[in-house]
């Protein structure tokens, strides 16, 4: 299982609003079991004499220093710097998080999962457009598995639903169906989403 696919039942947002800021506990059980960057955080904070758990303008040139020193780590290693993000999104560090999802190259084998998770990231920002923008760019991505492209579909719909463009969130679970009938709750949505565009 990927990152992406343990994340989605913590991270999803319910199409006509919710937690902007969800959480990701299902991340703390797959996080590299060599040296995770759990334990990197751990071994700064002691070296430091700090928790990263203060508030947020304390520990921002920590953070700092962290990630300065953690690049030579996780240099080249996609899947470490995807756990550290994970990580950064956990202490809801998303400006972080989201900075580390973003240096994952295009021609990397995870940059799609990378991609994914940085729409959720954004979702978490409170920015639809910036994940719709990051959805759209995955579904033009020709390595996405048909689990991939139904996740973003869903994800979508469920963006364009906040911003009330129902048409195209019809559109997006219209295209699920042609795929996945069954896929999660899509049938229940597209019912709410059709008493939505006949009450417009």
């Amino acid at each position: 299982m990927t990152h992406a696919e343990s994340a989605v039942s913590a991270t999803e947002r319910a199409p006509f609003g919710g937690n902007k800021k969800a959480h990701w506990e299902e991340k703390q059980q797959s996080l590299s079991s060599e040296k995770d960057l759990r334990t990197l955080i751990a071994e700064l904070e002691n070296e430091m004499g700090i928790e990263l758990v203060e508030k947020r303008d304390t520990v921002e040139p920590l953070i700092r220093e962290f990630r300065a020193r953690s690049g030579v780590v996780v240099e080249g290693d996609s899947k470490a710097r995807i756990d550290l993000a994970l990580a950064f999104f956990e202490m809801e560090l998303f400006k972080d998080s989201r900075e580390e999802f973003e240096l994952v190259r295009e021609e990397d084998p995870l940059y799609t999962e990378a991609q994914m998770l940085l729409a959720e990231v954004r979702i978490a920002e409170g920015s639809d457009l910036g994940a719709l923008e990051v959805y759209h760019k995955c579904l033009r991505d020709g390595r996405l598995s048909s689990w991939q492209v139904c996740h973003c579909r869903y994800q979508l719909s469920g963006i364009y639903c906040r911003l009330e463009d129902f048409e195209k969130a019809m559109e997006q679970l219209q295209a699920i169906e042609r795929t996945f009938p069954d896929y999660r709750d899509s049938r229940r949505l597209k019912r709410q989403i059709q008493e939505r565009i006949e009450s417009s």
